[in-house]
């Protein structure tokens, strides 16, 4: 697939860093220069531990094929966003997030699935959505945008691979460019009338049609 504004090939490869340890502030940095405690705390014990593969070409292609919005971003928007991103995998039955774990990056799915779910304290899980290829995390983009911290529980249903924007990117680029802000504000609006679907289901659809429902759900899952 061509870049409409920018030819993948222009990219020298040394551009396309290796991915980096991301902070609980979400620094995209081996060492956080911005002075934060927190940051130099952990920069040598991160939470979570992902696999990562170096990016390529062929990544930043599949990408692009995932999320064609991403096509009318500028050239210089582009070339910040390449230079930035990772491609973590979580293999399946990782946790991608636990309630209360800080966002550092905005995820875009693009192989795989992960679930998202809340837990009450007797143990109840309620299933608040899945993010499938093409698809990215509402309450990760909600975290990040609100400056809170993870408010459910995240984990792979199959080896899941994403491409992870550092937040601080992901926020520099709702700045400076249109097409990824609108790209963004639109997604999450369809993903939040989504949720609200979920809660009239929850709340005034009987136990026996909504179990009806998964049924089918995880039949067409399981092919």
């Amino acid at each position: 697939m061509s870049w409409p504004l920018l030819d993948l090939a222009e990219i020298d490869t040394a551009v396309l860093v290796a991915p980096l340890r991301i902070s609980s502030f979400g620094c995209a940095r081996d060492v956080c220069d911005l002075g934060h405690r927190q940051c130099r705390e952990t920069a040598n014990a991160p939470k979570r531990v992902y696999k990562t593969v170096t990016t390529s070409l062929a990544h930043l292609d599949h990408w692009l094929a995932r999320f064609p919005a991403l096509g009318s971003l500028s050239r210089d928007d582009w070339v910040m966003a390449t230079a930035a991103v990772s491609f973590p995998v979580l293999e399946q039955g990782d946790m991608a997030y636990r309630q209360g774990d800080a966002c550092a990056n905005y995820v875009m799915c693009l192989t795989g699935a992960t679930r998202a779910y809340k837990l009450s304290e007797q143990g109840r899980e309620v299933l608040m959505y899945e993010v499938e290829p093409g698809g990215t995390c509402l309450l990760t983009t909600h975290c990040i945008l609100s400056g809170g911290t993870f408010p459910a529980e995240s984990i792979a249903l199959e080896r899941t691979q994403f491409a992870a924007l550092p937040a601080g990117v992901f926020r520099d680029l709702m700045h400076t460019s249109d097409a990824f802000r609108s790209f963004v504000l639109d997604d999450y609006a369809r993903l939040m009338g989504q949720l609200f679907t979920l809660v009239d289901d929850l709340a005034f659809s009987t136990v026996e049609r909504r179990l009806a429902r998964r049924l089918i759900v995880e039949a067409d899952h399981a092919g």
